[in-house]
């Protein structure tokens, strides 16, 4: 079927989930950012050693206590997923999660795979499981394996088994693929999951990404020169800036074409109007290092696709990982695009965000954390605040282009055209991702209610429904002016039905929550016939003997007993996980720290000793051999981390500063030791 001009791009994002630093869901998550939450735990020594980080890296004085930490980690509800105890204490903490937001996200779609004629797929990606290194290998805990042991630990672990895992638990038969490519993971698979989506591989997709390391609670050790900050804050874009902090986190979109959403009511948080994905090549300093030219080309291509111009944009959530390297060349990239002829008219008219600040880089999980950030910007029309910005970057400059780093939060102001985001995410070793996201039209319910309408809750176990039933109350309570019609299809349609079951016919929301407060009752079908006219008597009657078929175990094709057109999918609360705690602690193990190496001060050392220790040093850090005075850094491999590195390592071994540019244009050990003797020569 040939689709529509009008809608053949675009993208719905129907339903979304995500756990992050400080939030255990979305709307918590945008209750931090509105509020200025920074989300970065410090811990004591006492519960990094209880969370079995080693004693020795709390003895270096590097050791910065500080990360997104997500709460509740560990506690999985393996019984819903049909996980044994051994099964669920093996499988690594990113798959469990990952898991249990994939079905919140379908849940929040109002859609399940079971009850879905519809092909699902998943792109999706996780961080390397360092579960398994730290506390499953060689651990005594396990016993002796077996090679089915062996091949359990592996598909229950090895990142490459994340989706198709999923895909045997939640019965998704659309295409399942693992996306890899470092931080811009995420991103990436949303863009994939587009591609798949608009050329009919799959009729919804699931896209997102998971990053959890462990110890759970834990710190990093800081090495000047490298990305992570010496202090535990993230400051994007500011002066102050000196690099990023390590965060866990998670989350999933929902997607499908726009033309099937709105023919199938479903709920719209925000459109995807353009995207890309390309990579940086090697036209750049080093293979880890951005690269302006690639940064500006992703963004330019996804504002091609989504045929706008750049100036209709009101919000870009960066990469911003707040280091002195990343946040100005990622300016000059947006400015490239933005500001080739900006005007008086947009100048400031773009308000800049960085999550960073706020939860850390989530790694695998970053891009998809920032576009949720953005549609809930979106969705409440609102320009959240940045945090930890206090004066700009002194080599950014923001003069003449149409940029502004927002530091509170702001209403959206209407303008003749739809809102439109851009969400960057930028991945070590060049592979980047941009999406141009717009806001949705104001939400569809159904104009009247068709009364009395028949509610349905199931679960897996009393406990849960009882949850349930609360949830929905507080639900109904917070939006007291839903639709039944909509609230009754969506439980119907958009749940997948359990043991326990509830039901109960009602006329107005006052009445579903009298109803559902019963608690300990099972079936509410009472009614008071005598406040219904004839017609409605009638529909009572088909919903209650339909109820009744129902408590009893039967399935219902709830579609056919709509007889005027359906209603429309809500996001409703999702499904109460009972989680208890699976975890193996790792083995204890006595490490020995290793003294660093005495600085030594070898300024006054003659050229030919300035070229054999500079020699030593490239050695060390490119893994050579052998290498010759008049190599050259770069051609050996040589890279923008790695100078950060060597830099530090000749200021540690020869006392002696040198600039990133310095060793850019003298990058032979021969020429940088004459330069460096000539610097010398000058002092004196």
């Amino acid at each position: 079927m040939r689709l529509q001009k009008t809608t053949e791009t675009r993208v719905a994002i129907i339903g979304m989930a995500g756990r992050f630093p400080g939030a255990q869901n979305i709307d918590e998550f945008w209750e931090n950012i509105k509020n200025k939450v920074e989300s970065i735990s410090f811990f004591s020594e006492d519960e990094l050693i209880r969370s079995d980080v080693l004693p020795t890296c709390l003895d270096d004085n590097n050791y910065i206590r500080a990360k997104g930490y997500l709460k509740d980690a560990s506690l999985f509800d393996a019984d819903f997923f049909k996980f044994n105890r051994h099964e669920a204490e093996i499988l690594d903490p990113q798959f469990r999660l990952f898991l249990e937001a994939a079905w919140e996200a379908l849940e929040n779609a109002a859609y399940v795979p079971d009850n879905a004629a519809e092909k699902i797929g998943l792109f999706a990606g996780s961080s390397t499981s360092n579960y398994y290194l730290n506390n499953l290998m060689n651990n005594s805990q396990l016993g002796s394996l077996s090679h089915a042991n062996e091949m359990l630990l592996l598909t229950s672990n090895a990142k490459d088994f994340l989706t198709t895992l999923l895909a045997y638990k939640l019965n998704l038969t659309g295409p399942c693929v693992t996306v890899q490519t470092a931080c811009s993971t995420s991103l990436v698979a949303v863009c994939m999951a587009c591609d798949s989506l608009l050329a009919s591989n799959c009729d919804i997709a699931l896209a997102g990404g998971v990053s959890i390391t462990t110890p759970l609670k834990s710190g990093y050790l800081f090495q000047e020169g490298m990305i992570l900050s010496p202090d535990g804050h993230c400051r994007a874009f500011d002066a102050a800036s000196h690099g990023t902090v390590s965060g866990n986190g998670l989350g999933v979109l929902v997607l499908k074409r726009l033309d099937r959403a709105l023919k199938d009511h479903d709920n719209i948080h925000a459109i995807i109007k353009g995207y890309s994905v390309n990579n940086d090549g090697s036209n750049k300093i080093g293979y880890t290092a951005p690269s302006i030219e690639g940064q500006r080309e992703v963004i330019q291509a996804a504002l091609d696709k989504a045929k706008i111009k750049a100036e209709m944009i009101g919000y870009i959530e960066t990469h911003g990982t707040g280091t002195r390297l990343g946040d100005p060349i990622e300016m000059k990239a947006l400015t490239k695009v933005f500001s080739s002829s900006p005007g008086e008219t947009h100048k400031h008219s773009i308000a800049l965000g960085a999550l960073k600040s706020n939860i850390g880089h989530l790694d695998i999980a970053a891009g998809l954390a920032g576009a949720i950030k953005a549609i809930q910007a979106l969705k409440y029309r609102i320009l959240p605040p940045n945090i930890n910005f206090e004066n700009l970057n002194s080599e950014i400059n923001f003069s003449n282009t149409p940029f502004y780093i927002n530091t509170s939060e702001q209403p959206w102001a209407e303008q003749s055209h739809p809102r439109f985001a851009g969400v960057s995410s930028f991945g070590i070793g060049g592979t980047n991702a941009h999406i141009i996201l717009q806001e949705p039209s104001p939400a569809t319910t159904s104009k009247t209610n068709s009364l009395p309408i028949l509610l349905v809750l199931s679960a897996k176990k009393r406990s849960a429904l009882i949850r349930r039933r609360r949830s929905l109350i507080k639900y109904f309570q917070s939006h007291p002016d839903s639709t039944l019609d909509d609230v009754a299809f969506t439980l119907q349609v958009g749940r997948k039905t359990m043991e326990d079951r509830f039901a109960c016919i009602c006329v107005s929301i006052e009445q579903a929550i009298e109803k559902l407060n019963k608690l300990h009752e099972t079936e509410i079908l009472d009614l008071d016939l005598n406040m219904l006219d004839q017609a409605d008597k009638n529909q009572y009657h088909k919903l209650y003997s339909i109820a009744k078929d129902w408590l009893s175990g039967n399935s219902v094709d709830w579609k056919k007993t709509y007889s005027a057109s359906l209603p429309y999918r809500l996001p409703l609360p999702t499904y109460p996980f009972e989680r208890r705690e699976y975890w193996v602690r790792p083995d204890t193990k006595s490490q020995t720290k290793s003294q660093p190496k005495k600085s030594t001060n070898n300024s006054e050392m003659n050229r030919e000793a300035l070229e054999f220790k500079i020699k030593e040093i490239f050695k060390s850090f490119l893994g050579a051999d052998i290498i010759n005075s008049v190599d050259d850094f770069y051609d050996l491999g040589g890279d923008s981390l790695l100078v950060l590195q060597v830099l530090v390592e000749i200021k540690k071994k020869l006392g002696l500063t040198i600039s990133i540019a310095a060793l850019e244009k003298y990058s032979t050990a021969r020429s940088l030791a004459q330069f460096i003797q000539n610097e010398i020569n000058e002092d004196k």
